[in-house]
């Protein structure tokens, strides 16, 4: 079976893979050709994240459709506990004063 992949908005090309391949290995089939880690790779199809757990088969695409696979950002060790959003501590102030809701400045 012949599964189309976008990656990263690239144009398509295709995958060849077997109905039972999971998502994980057509991650790694698609990490091997375009040279990334394949556990850095989010496979996107119909607007929904699929699981490494699924097969192709499972995702009942229609044979004209593409799945979007892109590459995720990997944080860097020092913010990883930080929390979500959480600004690098190396960043540089702004040269703006903070205006607060009681209208003070900082």
């Amino acid at each position: 079976m012949i599964v189309f992949v976008r990656f990263n908005s690239s144009h398509g090309f295709p995958v060849e893979v077997d109905s039972n391949t999971s998502i994980f290995q057509l991650k790694e089939a698609v990490a091997k050709r375009q040279g990334v880690p394949a556990d850095q790779l989010r496979v996107i199809f119909a607007g929904k994240d699929l699981r490494n757990d699924l097969t192709v088969q499972q995702v009942d695409q229609p044979t004209t459709a593409f799945m979007s696979i892109a590459k995720v950002r990997v944080r860097e060790s020092s913010q990883e506990n930080s929390g979500y959003g959480a600004a690098p501590a190396n960043k540089p102030r702004s040269p703006w004063p903070r205006v607060h809701l009681a209208g003070k400045m900082s």
